[in-house]
């Protein structure tokens, strides 16, 4: 049984999520954000004599480098701005001046690779807080005397409030607590054993390839195709005969889809996938957002900013993806602020009797890698994946992603 925690909000989306989202390029970025969102103007209207008449007359007057951005501003692809003098580098510092309040939440998404990510992240979260700080310095004794001192100092004292309740209270996206809410994030290897399954991707074939075509099962399925069938063997024998029927892919996605709906009942389940019409996935996240709606929701890796939209409980990677970082980000983006649930859990899962999902597992490395070890520069704890048995496994694995606790 899911429980609540008992200071989280029930209210989804969560009040405090509310966020920008920059979406753009080099190119783009001066034409789409400077100019619209770092530039106001007052209009004025006066009435003046002309042909005999009164007529008004509106004009308006620029205010350069005036801005107020409200709520959380994501920097996503990060690692493409490592420089100083970057646009996005140049975006940033132009918000924190022209922002009295500097920015409650600056997040840095980067997976390549994560661990650039989490340094460039802690540079920008810093570099806000280090503006806080100097601001505070500016405000000498003698300056308090005056009115504008006066000023200034309860203005900072009312931000430096309303950042701590907004910094001190939540979670960054990669689970690390930075705050006083508690809260968990555990992922794990499942191993889930299907010694037949080569065996039912074969009849499948069978199926679909005219009994006089020499074409083997390798050409017939793909290897997403054939790891869909090895992820969920309890419905390894409904994949083989939806299969049979249906050139549809990703397979994992559609076959995990109609099992929890049988399991479930229609009601219980939703699915999002790439390529979907705008009128359908509005209205499909809308039934996930009402409290009495689905409660399972299928996702696509075309459709992973969904794991970013539904503030799940529960994540489960129907097998093990080819590439470490491609895994972590779909797991870290699982763990979003304002989370309803005290604990969040992963599983990935992985058939011990296929040799390409074990290959992928041998190839990866699993780490454990905290703020800690970026910040003191410390030693991270390493597991070579091929140093566990992967085909005699038989329990869970604790898959330490990271910078996840």
């Amino acid at each position: 049984m899911v429980q609540d925690h008992p200071r989280a909000t029930a209210d989804r989306p969560s009040p405090t999520s509310g966020r920008f989202i920059l979406l753009c390029g080099e190119h783009s970025l001066t034409t789409r954000i400077w100019k619209p969102f770092c530039k106001m103007a007052v209009q004025l209207t006066r009435s003046i004599h002309k042909n005999r008449k009164l007529q008004p007359d509106r004009g308006n007057l620029p205010l350069s480098d005036y801005c107020m951005v409200w709520g959380r501003t994501i920097f996503d692809e990060f690692h493409n701005s490592k420089g100083e003098f970057t646009q996005f580098s140049k975006l940033y510092d132009k918000m924190r001046e022209t922002n009295r309040g500097y920015q409650w939440k600056s997040w840095a998404l980067s997976g390549t690779p994560m661990e650039n990510g989490l340094s460039e992240i802690l540079i920008l979260i810093t570099k806000a807080l280090r503006g806080m700080n100097n601001w505070n310095k500016s405000i000498t004794p003698s300056s308090i005397k005056t009115s504008e001192g006066q000023w200034k100092r309860s203005e900072y004292e009312e931000i430096g409030k309303m950042v701590d309740s907004r910094t001190g209270k939540t979670r960054d996206p990669w689970g690390k607590r930075i705050s006083r809410l508690p809260g968990s994030f555990e992922p794990k290897i499942r191993p889930c054993r299907n010694p037949n399954w080569a065996n039912i991707i074969s009849e499948a074939a069978k199926r679909r390839v005219k009994p006089d075509s020499e074409s083997p099962a390798k050409y017939t399925f793909t290897r997403n195709d054939m790891a869909g069938f090895a992820s969920y063997p309890g419905q390894a024998n409904y994949k083989a005969e939806l299969m049979a029927g249906s050139a549809y892919k990703p397979i994992t996605q559609l076959t995990t889809y109609f099992a929890l709906k049988k399991r479930f009942g229609d009601g219980n389940v939703l699915a999002l996938y790439g390529n979907m019409d705008e009128r359908t996935r509005k209205d499909r996240l809308r039934q996930w957002r009402d409290p009495h709606g689905s409660r399972i929701m299928v996702i696509s890796m075309a459709y992973a900013e969904a794991v970013t939209l539904t503030e799940a409980n529960f994540l489960v990677l129907m097998e093990p993806q080819d590439r470490q970082a491609k895994q972590d980000q779909v797991l870290f983006r699982i763990y979003r602020i304002g989370q309803l649930a005290d604990a969040c859990h992963a599983y990935i899962l992985y058939n011990p009797d296929s040799d390409i999902e074990v290959n992928t597992l041998r190839r990866q490395q699993f780490k454990t890698l905290s703020r800690d070890t970026l910040v003191e520069n410390r030693d991270a704890e390493t597991v070579i994946g091929h140093q566990i048995k992967w085909e005699s496994l038989d329990e869970d694995v604790v898959y330490r992603v990271d910078v996840l606790p």
